[in-house]
């Protein structure tokens, strides 16, 4: 593993976990405590999760762009015994915790006495290992929040274990593979799609803490990176890095993959035309299925184009409609997960686990379609779906026919209420550097290919859209901002 503050091997990386687990159990961490960090996305965030398992402890990752009463609000759920933050948040996370009642708050930086520096200690005394069962919790993971309060998802050695190898498997990784981690880790993406698989295989990965197009398509050059995997809106910036994310400055890279939000087609071809001879890969996933659900290999990329793939292998999907009845091949509903990476439940939340499990079916909360031959369409958030006088209005099919206008960035569709049709379609759309386009035209040009009653309302022209920590655009954040304006 490669950060900006040092590179170790996978003996030198177990070395310091070793260390901070000791460190941890001299504060009096035991097993089924819980341990706060709210860290960089750098070597102290993934000790810290492989020091809690080691310990048998519960690390609760805190999402470092929340504001106090959001991280007040998860230290009280989770009532941790101590918390470990970066100098750069210390002071709003000890408000934070002031706020949720407890005072343990430490600085994890340079080693020295006491639970601060116990990310970061060495040499180990090796404190004995206490073997887990595969089902045990060893993190809790907040949901992103953008559809509702979050919630604490218990994330599971096997569950854990599963998802990786599945991206081993399906990426054909080797221990000859470097990629970088721009994904955060107090989401599980940055953890399971990368820093595990390359502990598994004896790769190398490289964590980057934050996200700048530049700098990461030169890193991705320095590092001889050899795959690349981010939320579209990041290959959609290294697309207009266009001296250095190509495949002169890339010639290893053979794979990337993407996930999260519509994909423009235009980008794929951009690809297939900047690396023509790299595999591209799209992932469907959430938190509660420990990352992957669905995967669109290379070879359906553009035979299936408005699919997100086919359910990875232990994974079920179903169809529901909203009593519950299973739907027929191609109709849409809502669509149910079920196997070996799917989450047991959120952390001291019996009315979440109530509403979200039917059996033994986990509720994704999306809307989508499965064709006889497996492969899933997403439609939309099951919230995020519009009702516009009787019609369903699904917004991931609006704004990936946006994206299929030439000067057409980005593009977020949301509904709003209004009297008599109930909703109204409002899209936002971000305009290609120098692009003229009206609101009008973009109108009329959707209305020639869907139905009067999908054509948006108003159409509004913004230079960038608001994003929650992954890169997403925060629907909740532009529904509120059109309410609040009027219609």
């Amino acid at each position: 593993m490669r950060t900006d503050e040092a590179v170790l091997t996978n003996a030198e990386f177990a070395e310091v976990v070793a260390g901070a687990a000791d460190r941890l159990a001299e504060a009096g961490v035991s097993r089924g405590d819980r341990v706060a960090t709210c860290l960089r996305n750098g070597l102290e965030s993934a000790v810290g999760f492989f020091a809690c398992a080691r310990l048998g402890a519960v690390l609760v990752a805190l999402n470092t762009r929340l504001k106090v009463p959001q991280w007040a609000a998860q230290l009280a759920h989770s009532q941790p015994v101590l918390v470990l933050s970066h100098p750069e948040w210390l002071h709003e996370v000890k408000a934070a915790a002031h706020e949720a009642g407890m005072d343990a708050v430490y600085e994890a930086g340079e080693p020295g006495p006491g639970p601060g520096g116990a990310l970061l200690a060495s040499p180990a005394l090796w404190t004995p290992v206490v073997a887990p069962h595969e089902d045990d919790t060893f993190a809790v993971l907040y949901t992103s929040g953008t559809t509702g309060r979050p919630k604490g998802v218990q994330v599971t050695h096997r569950a854990t274990i599963h998802a990786a190898l599945t991206y081993v498997h399906a990426f054909g990784l080797t221990s000859d593979d470097r990629s970088l981690v721009v994904l955060p880790m107090f989401y599980i993406s940055g953890l399971v799609d990368h820093v595990i698989p390359h502990l598994l295989t004896g790769g190398w990965c490289v964590t980057v803490d934050g996200f700048h197009a530049g700098r990461v398509a030169r890193r991705l050059s320095t590092e001889r990176a050899t795959w690349f995997m981010g939320v579209p809106a990041m290959v959609g910036l290294l697309l207009r890095a266009e001296r250095t994310f190509r495949s002169e400055s890339l010639p290893e890279l053979r794979l990337v993959a993407y996930g999260g939000a519509p994909f423009p087609n235009a980008w794929i071809a951009e690809l297939r035309r900047r690396f023509p001879d790299t595999a591209l890969c799209e992932v469907y996933g959430l938190t509660e299925s420990h990352s992957p659900a669905t995967m669109l290999l290379d070879a359906d990329v553009f035979t299936h184009p408005a699919s997100v793939g086919r359910a990875i292998p232990g994974l079920e999907t179903r169809v529901v409609d909203d009593d519950g009845t299973e739907v027929a091949p191609g109709e849409a509903g809502e669509m149910l997960l079920r196997g070996a990476n799917v989450t047991p439940g959120y952390y001291r939340d019996d009315d979440a686990n109530a509403s979200a499990f039917v059996d033994s079916w986990f509720r994704t909360g999306d809307v989508a379609r499965v064709d006889p031959n497996g492969y899933v369409d997403l439609l939309d958030r099951k919230k995020d779906m519009i009702q516009r006088g009787g019609f369903k209005v699904y917004s991931v099919e609006l704004e990936s026919l946006l994206l299929e206008h030439p000067d057409v960035v980005e593009a977020a569709i949301v509904g709003v209420p209004v009297e008599l049709v109930g909703e109204d379609v409002v899209a936002f759309v971000v305009l290609r550097e120098g692009a003229s386009t009206r609101p009008a035209s973009l109108r009329y040009w959707l209305a020639a290919r869907v139905a009067d009653f999908q054509v948006p309302r108003r159409l509004r022209l913004v230079g960038e859209m608001p994003r929650n920590s992954t890169g997403k655009i925060d629907k909740a954040a532009l529904r509120e901002r059109e309410t609040s304006a009027g219609i």
